[in-house]
């Protein structure tokens, strides 16, 4: 009974970190796709014509850059959490008791 309320809490969480994951994937995926459609409008404008001081542009490009590595990070990120899913679930189908599912658990929760 009690390895199958923590399965439950488990699965539970596991879904609601990777609801968060998408949503952080999609937020960072919209500010390098923004980021990067300004930088290649001004750069067709050029300094003058678009308005924009050293300081604005050189922001932009920053943004642009730490969303792409952002980008990277979480892709590796995502091939580490696939890693301790996989673990994770070997647990949830070996009846271990709660003492073993615990300490079998790597931190996952």
């Amino acid at each position: 009974m009690l390895d199958t309320s923590f399965s439950k809490v488990l699965n539970s969480q596991h879904r609601e970190t990777e609801s968060y994951h998408q949503g952080l994937k999609s937020a960072i995926s919209d500010t390098y796709n923004i980021s990067t459609a300004l930088s290649n409008q001004f750069n067709k404008q050029g300094s003058f014509e678009s308005g924009l001081t050293g300081q604005q542009r050189q922001a932009i490009e920053d943004i642009q850059r730490q969303s792409e590595q952002a980008k990277s990070s979480l892709s590796s990120n995502n091939s580490t959490s696939r890693e301790d899913i996989t673990s994770t679930d070997r647990i949830d189908n070996v009846s271990l008791g709660i003492s073993g599912s615990l300490s079998g658990s790597k931190g996952a929760l």
